[in-house]
């Protein structure tokens, strides 16, 4: 027997997790001076009130969790005598993952028996979130962690995702767009269709 896992950089909601079966990890950040835990200092995500604060200039900044951080959510499943197989964001974009590696390491030192799987989609946010949305449907399904770990490895780099800015000014703030660049993209309306591809590695 095994579970899921994920985290809310993969933009599972509360709700959205119960019905598709998953636990989720929560990933902090901090904004306007405040640490939050998403899924754990709130239910529902305010999201008017979130981009409120990105819109008057503030921009979150994130950390990674610690080690007994991980174990504090993984070592319960393993006592019940459970597997566990966690789909997470993208292990190129955190330093979180090292952590993450010395608390399976240390559970499997103290578990032996059990299994941990790991599904990186990869990416983050919305295209995340479709991965999700297929391996709780294989979980559902019955099918075994070593056969959604099988259907990942050729699958998950088949995903993309398409999305647009609607001003330039984080683009600015980035380095990406220079000043001049951005207000002028402003005043005249440019909206950047951002595209990425899993496979190809590349934002375009």
């Amino acid at each position: 027997m095994y579970v899921l896992f994920t985290d809310t950089d993969c933009d599972i909601t509360v709700e959205g997790a119960r019905k598709l079966n998953y636990n989720v990890i929560s990933m902090p950040y901090t904004i306007d001076d405040k640490d939050v835990y998403p899924n754990e200092d709130y239910e529902v995500f305010d999201g008017k009130a979130y981009y409120d604060i990105l819109r008057s200039g503030k921009l979150p900044s994130t950390s990674a969790i610690s080690e007994a951080k991980y174990m504090s959510y993984f070592e319960p499943f393993f006592q019940e005598g459970k597997d566990i197989l966690y789909v997470h964001f993208s292990s190129a974009m955190s330093m979180t993952f090292q952590n993450l590696e010395k608390a399976i390491a240390a559970l499997k030192e103290k578990y032996p028996e059990r299994n941990f799987y790991r599904i990186d989609t990869k990416g983050i946010s919305i295209l995340s979130l479709n991965i999700l949305y297929e391996v709780s449907d294989m979980y559902k399904e019955g099918k075994s962690a070593e056969e959604i770990i099988k259907w990942a490895e050729t699958e998950v780099d088949k995903f993309a995702v398409y999305f647009f800015a609607d001003d330039l000014k984080f683009f600015k703030k980035s380095g990406r767009v220079n000043g001049i660049t951005a207000t002028m993209g402003n005043l005249i309306g440019i909206r950047p269709i951002i595209y990425v591809d899993i496979c190809q590695r590349t934002w375009r």
